[in-house]
C-alpha cells in the first residue's frame, strides 16, 4: 500500500511516469523506495528527498508510513481526515471574526465560556467522533464496493466549491449529515461504472444514477447501523447537478481520493447548512 500511496505522490509531482511504478505498487516501506532507487527510477538523493517532501506534504511522521504500508484502511484514514472538536471550535471562531468584522480584543472578550456557549453551534460542543464515524463509514464502502486501489490525499476545509459535476445525499435526524461524490466527467465514471458493473461512455443521467444509488446505499446503510442504537436518521433522495456551486455557513470538507487512477473527491459536511446552486442538466 505504501508504493501505491508515494507512487502516487512521485507521480502527481512529475517525479516519475505512470510506467515506473507498474508491477511494484503493492510493495511496503521501505520496499518501494529500495526498488525505485534499484532500478535506477531514481537516484539515492532524489529518493530520500522526495520522501521527505511526500511526509511534509501529507504532515507524516515516519511511523505513518508503516501505517500506510500495513493497509489497513481504518488506520490510514486518519492520517487524511480526522475531526478534532478543539480544532474544529477555533476553526469556526476565525470565521466568525471574519464575517463580523471583529478584533482580536474583541475576540478575546467572547471566550469566556458563556460566550462561547452563545456563539457556538450545539454541535461543536459536542462529540466530534460521529463525523469521524461517518467518514470511516463511507470510505470503507468505496473500498467494500468499489476498489481497493484506492489513494486518499489530505483533506481541505472550504466554505464553497465549485464542481464539473457532483453527486449527493442529504441524511437528518439526530445529526444532519451532507455526503457527496464531486469530479469531472471522467473520473466520476470511476464510481459509476463499478457500482453498475457495466461500462458508461460518459456521464450521462445513467451514469448519474449508478452514483446515486451508490451514495444511497452508504448513507442508507449508516442510517440503519444508527437505528440499532435508538438514533433516528431520514435519509432524502439523492441528486446530481453539472456546472454546480456548494456553499455552507460551516465547514465543507473536501476529501480528494485516486480510485483506480481517477481522481474525484468525496465531500462532507456536518451539522451545518448547504446551498446548492447548479444545474441538473446532465446529458440525455
Amino acid at each position: 500500500m505504501f508504493g501505491l500511496y508515494f507512487g502516487r505522490w512521485l507521480i502527481d509531482n512529475n517525479a516519475v511516469d505512470e510506467t515506473a511504478i507498474v508491477g511494484i505498487a503493492d510493495l511496503t516501506y521501505p520496499a518501494f523506495l529500495h526498488k525505485l532507487k534499484d532500478c535506477g527510477v531514481l537516484s539515492d538523493d532524489a529518493a530520500n528527498q522526495s520522501l521527505e517532501d511526500f511526509k511534509k506534504d501529507y504532515c507524516l511522521r515516519d511511523a505513518d508510513l508503516h501505517v500506510i504500508s500495513n493497509g489497513d484502511i481504518n488506520r490510514i484514514i486518519p492520517l487524511f481526515i480526522n475531526f478534532n472538536a478543539t480544532k474544529m471550535i477555533s476553526e469556526y471562531l476565525r470565521a466568525y471574526q471574519i464575517d463580523n468584522e471583529l478584533s482580536d480584543e474583541d475576540m478575546e472578550i467572547r471566550r469566556a465560556p458563556e460566550q462561547l456557549r452563545r456563539i457556538l453551534p450545539n454541535y461543536l460542543l459536542s462529540d466530534s467522533a460521529h463525523y469521524n464515524r461517518f467518514v470511516n463509514h463511507a470510505v470503507n464502502a468505496v473500498v467494500r464496493m468499489i476498489s481497493k486501489n484506492i489513494v486518499l490525499k489530505r483533506v481541505r476545509a472550504t466554505r464553497e466549491f465549485f464542481f464539473e459535476c457532483f453527486a449527493y445525499q442529504e441524511t437528518r435526524g439526530a445529526h444532519h449529515v451532507f455526503f457527496g461524490f464531486a469530479g469531472d466527467e471522467v473520473s466520476l465514471l470511476a464510481i459509476a461504472d463499478k457500482f453498475a458493473k457495466r461500462e458508461f461512455l460518459e456521464m450521462d443521467a445513467l451514469a448519474f444514477d449508478s452514483v446515486c444509488e451508490f451514495i444511497n446505499t452508504v448513507s442508507g446503510s449508516y442510517a440503519s447501523d444508527l437505528s440499532y442504537e435508538n438514533i433516528l436518521m431520514a435519509v432524502t433522495p439523492p441528486a446530481y447537478y453539472t456546472d454546480v456551486t456548494i456553499r455552507s455557513n460551516s465547514s465543507l470538507y473536501c476529501l480528494p481520493v485516486v480510485i483506480d487512477g481517477a481522481e474525484l473527491e468525496i465531500v462532507f459536511s456536518f451539522d451545518g447548512n448547504v446551498i446548492v446552486d447548479g444545474r441538473q442538466t446532465a446529458k440525455e
